[in-house]
């Protein structure tokens, strides 16, 4: 089956990328890659394929989104570090119940 637009986006935003990283399909993102789907697109809620996978706890898919990007590896952790605890102030997070 050929993949004629890989980056197309639905109601909220989600690439079939998303939707892949989403079931945690390692095979169907490896698919969705070569046809040229781009990890970085963001869905609605401003979350790239990246972010994702590191919420959703999806350490195969995350490996694979790694090491297919064009980015550097540094930059997509910190996206995805930043939207999974979005604002934190490390001074807060060290005060007793922070």
């Amino acid at each position: 089956m050929t993949i004629r637009e890989p980056n197309y986006q639905g109601p909220f935003g989600n690439t079939l990328l998303h939707s892949a990283v989403l079931s945690g399909d390692v095979r169907e993102v490896k698919r969705l890659l070569a046809a040229g789907a781009d990890p970085r697109i963001r869905n609605r809620d401003g979350r790239d394929a990246v972010q994702v996978a590191v919420i959703l706890e999806k350490p195969e898919v995350l490996a694979l989104l790694v090491r297919r990007s064009d980015s550097h590896v540094e930059e997509l952790l910190d996206q995805a570090l930043e939207a999974t605890f979005p604002a934190s102030d490390p001074v807060a997070l060290a005060q007793p119940g922070g």
